[in-house]
């Protein structure tokens, strides 16, 4: 069973910021690299190895996980694309992002993996090269963008608890 998620974005209720989906044979670059950057920002973020619940079959943690994030990141490595679990995250975070039609998904590479090894639904999207010296060099501040939350716009909060003031009289007064 799902949690009740914290965070409303677009009328939809997230648990975490981002979910990010790795081999944990690249868990020594997601502890060095990525995890350092999320804490720095604040951004909530869920990880098998720490919130996948014990018990609970492993398909559903992954639909928990991905379902309750607004992001999905996958570092994308040789070690991810051969593992069974890491392309089933993906393909559920894909379902998702077509689904309820967001560009959910986010893909930083960081070795030499091939575009052409990628699942066809990735081959054409941008995705962040942290493999590529180049691309490095700024790869972090476009991450953060990309996983930052929207603001939260004011006159909408205050238009819905109108609508909902408005909606609770008119019962009343019936």
């Amino acid at each position: 069973m799902f949690h009740l998620p914290e965070t409303p974005v677009n009328g939809r209720q997230f648990r975490y910021d981002v979910f990010v989906t790795f081999s944990s044979q690249d868990l020594n670059w997601v502890k060095k690299e990525l995890l350092p950057l999320l804490d720095k920002h604040k951004l909530k973020y869920c990880i098998h190895d720490r919130d996948f619940q014990a018990g609970k079959p492993v398909v559903d943690n992954m639909a928990e996980s991905v379902y309750t994030s607004r992001k999905v990141l996958a570092v994308m490595s040789h070690n991810y694309m051969s593992s069974k679990f890491c392309r089933g995250e993906l393909e559920m975070a894909l379902y998702r992002s077509t689904e309820m039609g967001d560009s959910s998904v986010i893909v930083v590479r960081i070795d030499g993996v091939d575009r052409s090894k990628l699942p066809k639904a990735l081959r054409n999207r941008t995705f962040l090269d942290h493999h590529d010296f180049t691309e490095r060099k700024n790869w972090e501040e476009r991450l953060i963008k990309h996983l930052k939350p929207p603001p939260l716009d004011k006159n909408s909060e205050k238009k819905n608890s109108e609508k909902t003031y408005s909606l609770l009289r008119n019962v009343s007064e019936a």
